[in-house]
C-alpha cells in the first residue's frame, strides 16, 4: 500500500471544512485544511499537497492568490475551485492558473470525490510522464547505441536526395566522431562531406523507411569515417526516420580474423589433402601460392627455391603484385641478401612488421610495409623459402606464422613427395629400362642364350639358336639339349652339369651341338646355376674360331720355317729390352751364336757398333735403344757390327713396334740386312765418283787454262799482227798516187776487213774467257756478260749487284761465271723468256747468284734428266767447290736458279795491286 495522497482544504467555512475533512480521511487520503489564505500558503511549505480544494472567496486573499502560490511552490498539485459565487471571467482565470476542475456550490460530493480522483490520476499520469521521460532521456543520453531522429529531404518528385538530424544521442557522437552541435540541425551532406557520393543508396533506404513506414536493418562500410556500422532504421512519424546504429568494425575485424583462422585452417587441410595426393611438384606449389595470396588476400606471395650450385634462390611460383616485378626463373636472388636470403642462409623465419625499419629487407618495394620469410626445410636443410609480403603494417601474427610455417613443413612434404616420387619413377623407368635392355641382350645377342633344366630341358632360348643351329624356337625347347648333344661329347656334357649340381657357381666347358642340316658346329658354354633346377647359360659357336686355330698353328708353322730361314736377320726385343729371339741369319750377321745373343740386353755396352763414318755407335744412337724413346718406328739406319774375328759386318737396320691396348710397347722387331758388300761396292763407287770428279775438275780448269791461253794470243798475236797491217795499209794508202783510184779504193775495203777481223777475234777471245774476269773480277764481268745478253738477245736483263769489291779465288769467279753464262743460255734456249732477273750477293761467308727469269717454267722431269747437260755442269761446277745449286720451276711463272758457293778466306789485296 502507497503512503496517502495528500488533500489541502482551503476554505472559510469551518463546517465545510470538517465535512470534507472528515468525507476524505474516510476515503483514505490524508486531508489537510487551512481557514485563511495565508495559512495555506504556508502549509504548502512544509507539505505538498496532491490536490488542492480552494475557495475563491477567502477572507484574506483571493482563492486565485493562493493558486498563484501553489502554482509556484508546487507545480504538479491539482487544484479545484470551490465557490459559489463564481463569476464566468474569475473560471477562466482560474483555468489560465492551471486549475484542474472548477466546482460550484452546492457541489454534489459523489462528483467532488470523482473529480479528486480523477486529478489523482491525472497527477499521477504526470508523474508516471515525467519518470517515463526521465528514463527515457536517461536511456537515450547512454545507451550504447548511437541514435539519429532525422527528417527526410525529398525534391519535387518526392525523390529522397538528403535528410537532416533533428536530435542525435551522446553514443552518437562517440561512435561516429562527430560533434552534437555540428550535426543537430543540419542537412547530412552538410555534416558529413562525402557521404552521398560515398553512399548513395543510404539515402534510397532512408526515403523508403521514411516514406512508406517500412522498418529494416543493415551492415554497412561506412567509407567517409571508415567504419563499420550495424544500423535498424523505423519510421516514427511519415517523413521522419530514426536510425539506430552500433559501430561494429570491432565486431567485423573478429569476425574477420575468425574466418581468416578458419580459412588459414581450410587452406591447411586443403593443402595437406593436395600434398598427399599430388606428385606433379611445379603444380603443387604452383596451387599452394595461388591459394595463400586469394585465401588471405595478401599483396605478393613467391616461393623461392634454394640452386645450392650457383648460391642463389630462384623464384619457383608467384601470385600478386609482383607477378611481372619478379619473374619466375629470372629473379636470382643470393643466399645471405634481402630477407629471404637471411632466411635461407638462417634456416629461421623472418617477420618484420615495417619493412622499412628491418636491416635485412633490401628490396625497395614501395607497396611492401610488412614482409614474412619463412625458411622451407626437410631436416636441417633448407630447399626454399616461403616469402609473404603485405601492403599493411603488422600485417602479420603469431597465428599467421604459425600458418605459413606448417605450410611451410607441407611444401616441404610436397617437395619430398615428389622427391621420392621422382626417384621412384626414374627407378621403375630404369628397372624397367634394364629389363628392355636385357630382353634386347637377350634377343640381339649374337651368342646362344638359353634357361634349361639340369633334367636337359630347354624353357627358353634366343633367337641365336636359330641363326647358328637352323632350328626355330619351338623345335629347340621341344628337342631338350641331350638330343643335340654330340653322342662323343655327351658324357663330359653330363660332368659338368653334375658340378652344377654339387654348387660349382660357373661351369665353362666347350661341345658339339647338331645342326638342323646334320652338321656339328662346335660351341663354347658358360653356365650358371640359378636356383633349383634351373641353369643359365650362354654359347659361343667356335666353329670358325677352331678351324683358325688350326690354320693359326698352321701358319705358325709356316711363319716359323719362314722365320728360320730368312736371309735377313731378325731379332725381337720384349719391353724389359732383353733380346728373346734371334734367327740363324742374326746369328751369322753377327757372328754369334744364338745362345750368345738370346736373353742379351739390346743396349749392352758388349755390342761392338759402328757408326757409318767407322767412329763408335754411342748406346743412344743404337737401334733399339732409340726406338725405345722415341716410341717410332727405325728406318734405313746403317751402322757396323764388329764380329769376334775383328771383321767388320756392315747392316742396314729397321725397326718396327708391336703395341698393347694401352698403347705400351710390348716388344719390338728389328731385322736388318748384310750390306758389307754393297758398302764396299758403294765405297768404291763413290771414290770412282770422286776421282772422277777430282778429273773433271781438272779437265775443266785446263779447259779454262787452255781458254784463256788462247784468248790471250788470239788477243795479243793475231790482234797486234792486224793492227800493224792496218798501220802498213794505212802507211801504204798515204804513198799512193792520188789518181790511182782502184787502189785507194782497194786499200779502204782492205782496212775495213782487217776491222772487221779485229772485232770479232775480241769476240772469239771474250766468248774464250772474257778479260774483264781476270783484270776486273766477277762482278763486273757478271753484269757485263748481262749487258751482251740483253744486246745480243732483246730480252731485258735487270741486274742487282750489292757489291762490287767481291774478291774470290779465280777457279770460284770462273765456276760462277759459267754457271751465270749457262743461265742465260737456258732463258734464251727454254724458257722463251721476255725478262730475266739477276742478283749477286755475299751472304754469310758465301757468294749467291740468283738468277730468275719469266719464262714458261722449268719441269722437275727437265731437272732430273740425264741429259740435261748443262744443268749437270752447273751442279758439278758448284759441288765440287762446296758448294750447290737449286733450281725450281713454276708452270707459267718462270724459272729460278740459285747457286750458292762458300767464299774462300783470303785477304782483301790493296788497289795497287788489283789489276783492273
Amino acid at each position: 500500500m502507497g503512503a496517502k495522497r495528500k488533500i489541502l482544504i482551503v476554505d472559510d467555512d469551518p463546517i465545510l471544512r470538517k465535512t470534507l475533512f472528515d468525507i476524505l480521511k474516510d476515503k483514505d487520503y490524508a486531508p489537510l485544511t487551512a481557514s485563511t489564505g495565508k495559512e495555506a500558503l504556508n502549509k504548502i511549505k512544509k507539505e505538498t499537497p496532491a490536490v488542492a480544494l480552494i475557495d475563491l472567496r477567502l477572507e484574506d486573499i483571493s482563492g486565485l492568490k493562493v493558486m498563484e502560490g501553489i502554482r509556484e511552490r508546487c507545480p504538479d498539485t491539482q487544484c479545484i475551485v470551490l465557490t459559489g459565487y463564481a463569476s464566468t471571467s474569475s473560471a477562466i482565470e482560474a483555468v489560465n492558473l492551471g486549475a484542474y476542475s472548477y466546482l460550484q456550490k452546492p457541489y454534489d460530493m459523489e462528483q467532488l470525490l470523482l473529480t479528486i480522483r480523477r486529478a489523482i490520476e491525472k497527477l499521477e499520469a504526470e508523474e508516471a510522464l515525467r519518470a517515463s521521460e526521465g528514463k527515457y532521456r536517461f536511456l537515450f543520453n547512454n545507451m550504447l547505441e548511437g541514435f539519429a531522429y532525422c527528417k527526410i529531404i525529398v525534391d519535387k518528385n518526392n525523390k529522397p536526395v538528403d535528410f537532416e538530424y533533428i536530435e542525435v544521442n551522446d553514443a552518437f557522437e562517440a561512435l561516429t566522431g562527430l560533434k552534437k552541435e555540428h550535426v543537430t540541425g543540419k542537412r547530412a551532406t552538410k555534416a558529413i562531406p562525402g557521404i552521398k557520393k560515398a553512399h548513395p543508396e543510404l539515402f534510397k533506404i532512408y526515403g523508403k523507411v521514411a516514406l512508406t513506414g517500412k522498418a529494416t536493418n543493415f551492415e554497412i562500410y561506412f567509407e567517409p569515417l571508415k567504419i563499420w556500422l550495424s544500423i535498424s532504421v523505423y519510421c516514427p512519424k511519415r517523413g521522419y526516420f530514426v536510425a539506430v546504429f552500433d559501430n561494429i568494425t570491432e565486431r567485423k575485424r573478429v569476425e574477420k580474423e575468425a574466418q581468416r583462422r578458419v580459412d588459414q585452417n581450410a587452406l591447411i587441410y586443403k593443402v595437406g589433402q593436395r600434398v598427399s595426393s599430388e606428385l606433379e611438384l611445379e603444380a603443387v606449389l604452383s596451387e599452394i601460392v595461388f591459394a595463400v595470396r586469394d585465401a588471405f588476400d595478401y599483396h605478393n606471395v613467391m616461393l623461392d627455391m634454394v640452386d645450392e650450385e650457383a648460391g642463389h634462390m630462384v623464384v619457383e611460383s608467384i601470385a600478386g603484385a609482383y607477378v611481372d616485378f619478379f619473374p619466375k626463373d629470372k629473379l636470382m636472388i643470393p643466399i645471405g641478401e634481402g630477407m629471404t636470403g637471411y632466411a635461407a642462409a638462417t634456416g629461421k623465419t623472418q617477420v618484420s612488421g615495417d619493412v622499412s625499419q628491418d636491416p635485412h629487407y633490401i628490396c625497395d618495394v614501395e607497396e611492401t610495409k610488412s614482409e614474412l620469410a619463412v625458411p622451407i626445410k626437410r631436416g636441417k636443410k633448407v630447399l626454399g623459402v616461403l616469402d609473404i609480403q603485405s601492403d599493411k603494417l603488422e600485417a602479420f601474427d603469431e597465428i599467421d606464422i604459425n600458418t605459413i610455417e606448417t605450410l611451410s613443413t607441407q611444401i616441404a612434404i610436397a617437395i619430398e613427395n615428389a622427391r621420392l616420387y621422382k626417384q621412384a619413377q626414374q627407378e621403375i623407368t630404369e628397372r624397367k629400362k634394364a629389363e628392355e635392355e636385357l630382353e634386347d641382350i637377350f634377343n640381339l645377342s649374337p651368342d646362344m642364350v638359353a634357361v634349361c633344366t639340369t633334367e636337359g630341358k630347354f624353357l627358353k632360348v634366343n633367337p641365336s639358336w636359330e641363326k647358328v643351329l637352323g632350328y626355330t624356337t619351338k623345335m629347340v625347347l621341344d628337342l631338350g639339349w641331350a638330343k643335340l648333344v654330340h653322342p662323343d661329347d655327351v658324357e663330359r656334357t653330363n660332368k659338368e652339369v653334375e658340378k652344377q649340381l654339387k654348387g660349382s657357381s660357373v661351369a665353362n666347358f666347350a661341345n658339339r651341338f647338331k645342326c638342323k642340316d646334320g652338321s656339328y658346329k662346335s660351341l663354347e658354354w658358360q653356365a650358371t646355376y640359378a636356383k633349383e633346377g634351373i641353369v643359365h647359360a650362354t654359347a659361343r659357336d667356335i666353329t670358325e674360331r677352331k678351324e683358325a686355330e688350326e690354320a693359326l698353328r698352321k701358319s705358325e708353322n709356316r711363319l716359323k720355317g719362314l722365320f728360320e730361314t730368312m736371309a735377313e736377320g731378325v731379332v725381337l726385343i720384349d719391353a724389359d729390352g732383353q733380346i728373346v729371339q734371334a734367327n740363324p741369319a742374326a746369328t751369322r750377321i753377327a757372328g754369334l751364336r744364338r745362345s750368345e745373343i738370346e736373353g742379351g740386353a739390346y743396349d749392352s755396352p758388349e755390342w761392338n757398333l759402328l757408326r757409318p763414318d767407322g767412329t763408335k755407335m754411342p748406346q743412344k744412337e743404337m737401334a733399339g735403344p732409340r726406338t725405345m724413346k722415341e716410341k717410332r718406328p727405325i728406318k734405313d739406319l746403317v751402322m757396323g757390327v764388329e764380329k769376334p774375328d775383328g771383321n767388320i759386318s756392315w747392316i742396314n737396320i729397321n725397326t718396327s713396334l708391336l703395341k698393347k691396348e694401352n698403347d705400351q710397347i710390348d716388344c719390338i722387331i728389328l731385322t736388318f740386312a748384310d750390306m758389307t758388300k754393297r758398302k764396299k761396292a758403294e765405297e768404291e763407287i763413290r771414290s770412282s765418283r770422286e776421282q772422277l770428279r777430282n778429273l773433271a775438275a781438272h779437265l775443266q780448269s785446263a779447259r779454262e787454262e787452255e781458254r784463256k791461253l788462247i784468248a790471250r794470243e788470239i788477243h795479243d798475236e793475231l790482234g797486234q799482227t792486224l793492227t800493224a797491217l792496218k798501220m802498213d795499209l794505212f802507211w801504204l794508202a798515204k804513198r799512193m798516187p792520188k789518181d790511182q783510184r782502184p787502189f785507194h779504193e782497194k786499200t779502204k775495203s782492205m782496212s775495213k776487213l782487217i776491222d772487221k777481223t779485229i772485232q770479232r777475234i775480241k769476240k772469239i777471245s771474250a766468248a774464250l774467257r772474257p778479260g774483264l774476269l781476270d783484270y776486273l773480277g766477277l762482278p763486273a764481268a757478271i753484269e757485263w756478260e748481262g749487258e751482251e745478253f740483253q744486246n745480243r738477245t732483246g730480252i731485258k736483263c735487270e741486274m742487282n749487284i750489292d757489291s762490287e769489291d767481291i774478291i774470290m779465288e779465280q777457279d770460284h769467279s770462273t765456276a760462277i761465271f759459267r754457271i751465270f753464262q749457262e743461265t742465260l743460255t737456258n732463258a734464251v734456249r727454254h724458257s722463251n723468256a721476255t725478262r730475266v732477273k739477276v742478283s749477286l750477293k755475299e751472304k754469310a761467308g758465301k757468294l749467291e747468284l740468283r738468277v730468275r727469269d719469266n719464262g714458261k717454267g722449268i719441269t722437275e722431269k727437265q731437272v732430273s734428266d740425264p741429259k740435261s747437260f748443262g744443268l749437270i755442269g752447273m751442279r758439278e761446277r758448284a759441288l765440287f767447290l762446296g758448294g750447290k745449286v737449286k733450281i725450281r720451276g713454276v708452270q707459267d711463272k718462270g724459272t729460278t736458279i740459285i747457286a750458292t758457293i762458300p767464299i774462300p778466306k783470303k785477304e782483301k789485296p790493296d788497289d795497287k795491286n788489283t789489276h783492273r
